[in-house]
């Protein structure tokens, strides 16, 4: 994060840890009730998140429309999987690869074993969806957290007072056959 300052690095590290521990969904049984990975042409469930006016759904294309809808399904994954500490971590792979699994596997652990969970949820807004030159999309969002917090086992607070509320990330996605994949995650600045 080299060129932003202390205090946005802070802040955006704070978040990306809030942001990690996700609410869980289970049905009565106790089955996990994640959604589906998103696939090419495919709505993900519908999120809190609401598009600027310039990059509205109407606007973006059919692709583009489905790189932010597997953004906003792998933001509600990682909800449900933070909010839920029963919740199998092994079935993230069916939703991220590369950084942003391993970067995710890696904090929900480590979250796990001190007794964090998160409360609340993730809120995206979606500025743009676009390829680059490798041919993977990149969706730029505006994530607010201000309805989310961490706590520890007793209930209380441990997410930091000062980090940002609202942080823009830019998330890579790939295709592999006819299903998207988060495989990265970087925060930018506040928004």
């Amino acid at each position: 994060m080299a060129g932003v300052s202390l205090g946005v690095r802070k802040a955006a590290l704070a978040l990306i840890a809030a942001g990690l521990l996700l609410s869980a969904c289970t049905d009565t049984a106790g089955t996990d009730q994640t959604p589906p990975p998103s696939t090419q042409g495919s709505s993900a469930t519908p999120s809190s998140a609401s598009p600027t006016p310039s990059e509205s759904a109407s606007t973006l294309d059919k692709d583009a429309q489905a790189a932010a809808d597997a953004v906003e399904n792998w933001v509600a994954v990682v909800d449900r999987f933070g909010a839920n500490r029963d919740l199998d971590l092994s079935k993230l792979y069916q939703y991220a690869r590369d950084d942003a699994l391993n970067q995710t596997y890696s904090d929900l652990t480590a979250y796990r074993e001190k007794g964090w969970t998160q409360t609340g949820k993730f809120s995206l807004e979606v500025l743009s969806s676009s390829k680059n030159k490798s041919g993977d999309w990149v969706v730029m969002v505006c994530q607010d957290g201000s309805q989310v917090d961490v706590v520890d086992k007793s209930g209380k607070s441990v997410r930091n007072p000062d980090a940002a509320e609202r942080v823009k990330f830019r998330y890579t996605v790939q295709k592999d056959g006819s299903t998207l994949y988060v495989t990265g995650r970087k925060a930018i600045e506040t928004c």
